[in-house]
């Protein structure tokens, strides 16, 4: 007969997965058996691998029926359920005679190659969990990449700490030797299930191959199935717009004297479309930014990204910006608060036209149209600038050299003409002289 033990810091019993409630609605619907277990403020519940229907359960005795109504096989089965208690009560026995030895990790790959009937041995190198690396690997990195970065990484790890509460058994843990072709087809799944799109789908996956390298490179895991070309971090192209000169214009002369918040937000943002810099780069400028060179005065930044240094000479436009900031920038906003006035902004300046978007969410092509203000972002400065002076044919290298580009291969990402746009920059060029 099975009963609940009861020990200091430990205790194993038995019970059905569905809830007592919906199965004594449906007595005959089979529910799986669940080994539950506490030790040492741990609780892991798994699978036994058999199932039965609460009429076959004994709720007293914690197992199946023996009576005349019995299952053919419920001898073997309750055999088996009394053979995992006894192994459950010697590793609680042992742990307890020697506290500093537990880890909850090796007790629940013990507890699983115990029910599948396989010889556990115990294996250092296989035996790290996925969540605990990515942690580390985090707090190994939080003095030297950005808070923004750190951000991404923590909610990739959350996210697989969901997929290991949702998708897996309960108490089933991920392994780094457990991460290859099939894991990350499940993972995408996820994902996608939680209707997140394509490139954040590629974000976590990005992430998730930046923690198994960490792994294979320091030796703690000789997992490489990641490599695999199959084990793919997707991306796609999404609808980002830039603003022409006239939009920028109509920009900068919307009245907004009511909404001093909206005021200073859209003068920033008008400062990064005057010099084509990141919003890290143009949020926040000073006097202290402010540089004269042979009677020209020049901002002058170190990008934070690249640590590349800029010399962007201030023209009638910034002028005009300094003048009304008694002859200093914008003072620098916090980015959320920033993103938010900036669309009100462009809202107010009725920048409202139809844009055809498309992008794929939840695993599914998504094709609409929206306002264009609900497009205006901080990043539309930067590419604003780089497709403007593009359209005018000035010199790639020069726009380069204020924006920063290392390569025309990342300039050209920038550039976001239409076709008509594109082919009457085209025949205004010298092109076909």
């Amino acid at each position: 007969m099975i009963k609940t033990t009861n020990k200091t810091n430990g205790k194993v019993s038995f019970f059905l997965k569905e809830t007592y409630k919906s199965l004594k609605l449906k007595p005959s619907k089979e529910s799986m058996i669940m080994i539950n277990v506490y030790l040492f403020g741990y609780r892991t519940r798994k699978s036994t691998g058999y199932r039965c229907s609460l009429n076959q359960w004994d709720l007293k005795k914690k197992q199946l029926k023996t009576g005349k109504a019995r299952l053919g096989n419920s001898y073997e089965v309750n055999n088996f359920l009394l053979g995992l208690k006894t192994f459950v009560e010697k590793e609680i026995s042992k742990y307890l005679l020697t506290p500093e030895s537990f880890n909850i990790n090796e007790f629940e790959s013990k507890l699983k190659h115990k029910i599948k009937g396989i010889e556990f041995k115990k294996d250092i190198k296989t035996s790290n969990l996925l969540i605990d690396h990515s942690e580390k690997v985090v707090e190994s990195k939080s003095d030297t990449i950005k808070v923004v970065s750190q951000r991404s990484l923590k909610q990739t790890i959350r996210l697989l700490a969901l997929f290991e509460k949702q998708e897996l058994s309960y108490g089933e843990r991920i392994y780094l030797k457990d991460v290859d072709l099939s894991f990350y087809r499940k993972f995408k799944r996820f994902l996608e299930k939680n209707n997140y799109s394509m490139n954040t789908v590629g974000k976590h996956i990005k992430n998730l191959k930046s923690f198994m390298q960490d792994a294979l490179v320091n030796g703690i895991c000789d997992n490489q199935k990641f490599k695999n070309r199959e084990f793919k971090v997707l991306k796609e192209d999404t609808t980002q717009i830039y603003l022409n000169e006239e939009e920028i214009e109509q920009l900068a002369a919307t009245d907004l004297n009511e909404f001093p918040m909206m005021d200073r937000a859209r003068d920033i943002f008008l400062i990064g479309c005057y010099t084509g810099q990141r919003v890290s780069d143009y949020n926040g400028l000073t006097k202290d930014n402010l540089v004269t060179l042979q009677g020209r005065k020049f901002i002058e930044i170190r990008q934070q990204k690249t640590k590349a240094q800029v010399l962007i000479p201030v023209t009638t436009k910034i002028q005009n910006i300094l003048i009304k900031y008694d002859n200093n920038f914008p003072e620098k906003m916090s980015e959320p608060v920033l993103r938010h006035n900036i669309k009100e902004a462009a809202r107010r300046s009725i920048l409202n036209k139809p844009i055809k978007v498309q992008y794929t969410k939840g695993g599914k092509l998504i094709i609409k149209e929206v306002k264009q203000f609900k497009l205006v972002k901080t990043h539309t400065a930067r590419r604003s600038f780089c497709t403007n002076y593009y359209m005018k044919q000035k010199p790639i290298q020069d726009i380069m050299a204020i924006s920063g580009h290392k390569t025309e291969k990342m300039f050209y990402n920038y550039l976001r003409m239409e076709p008509i746009e594109r082919a009457l920059a085209i025949a205004d060029s010298d092109f076909f002289d």
